[in-house]
């Protein structure tokens, strides 16, 4: 009896048809960068194809057509594309995945392109994404599927400030003058200041600007928070 086995991985497809008799092999040249494997015999192969199609919106020749993605849990789907791809293949597939998931009545669409991938915005922008924000080694693009108004997280735009009121066992507060900045040259004293690092404490933050700043450690330390004004602002 005659098998077929689909081995697709790596960026390779091989059919291998395999008789019994002489073992003579067929094989198929590449095609696109996937993972995926079937084995299946060849009169069996019909009928689960059609079955599994009538129940399952996905089918197994629609996985190899569709990047590769997760669901999160707000109704969308991510994308992480991790190897190279020629734009006109990554375009066709981006469409494909585009009108599958708006059947499925998806919201969200995000993909992740690492820097070395970064040639491949061009082409999800010309399909309606748009850069939602970058790091040093990525960039994130998004795309929203519904007709009405998008519920997207906006991406991190604050700082978190400090300002540091140190005293003495001499009840003396400890102020600064600013070398750099909007107070440079103007004689004005202040408290120490600065601002939180990228997953730092606020508490450790305040510790570390003072000690930048003047030199000075702190023996005990707590943190409070009261709303900041500008000094052309006023509480109303």
């Amino acid at each position: 009896m005659m098998t077929c086995r689909l081995a697709k991985s790596y960026g390779l497809i091989k059919l291998l048809l395999c008789n019994k008799n002489n073992g003579r092999r067929l094989r198929f040249p590449p095609a696109d960068g996937f993972s995926a494997f079937h084995s299946c015999s060849t009169t069996r192969n019909r009928s689960m194809s059609a079955s599994s199609s009538s129940t399952n919106p996905m089918s197994r020749e629609d996985a190899t057509t569709l990047l590769p993605s997760v669901q999160d849990k707000y109704g969308g789907v991510m994308t992480e594309m991790t190897h190279p791809m020629d734009p006109s293949l990554f375009s066709t597939l981006l469409r494909s995945s585009l009108s599958t998931w708006t059947l499925q009545g998806k919201k969200g669409v995000w993909i992740k392109l690492p820097k070395q991938l970064i040639g491949l915005a061009e082409t999800a922008v010309k399909e309606g994404f748009w850069f939602h924000h970058a790091e040093k080694d990525y960039l994130m693009l998004v795309y929203w599927i519904p007709k009405e108004d998008d519920t997207l997280p906006a991406n991190a735009s604050h700082r978190v400030g400090i300002g540091a009121f140190v005293i003495n066992h001499n009840k003396e507060v400890l102020v600064v003058q600013e070398k750099t900045g909007r107070f440079q040259g103007q004689g004005i004293w202040k408290f120490p200041t600065g601002v939180v690092n990228e997953g730092e404490d606020i508490h450790d933050g305040s510790v570390r600007e003072v000690k930048e700043e003047t030199g000075v450690s702190l023996l005990h330390a707590s943190t409070f928070h009261c709303p900041l004004y500008s000094l052309h602002e006023t509480k109303s």
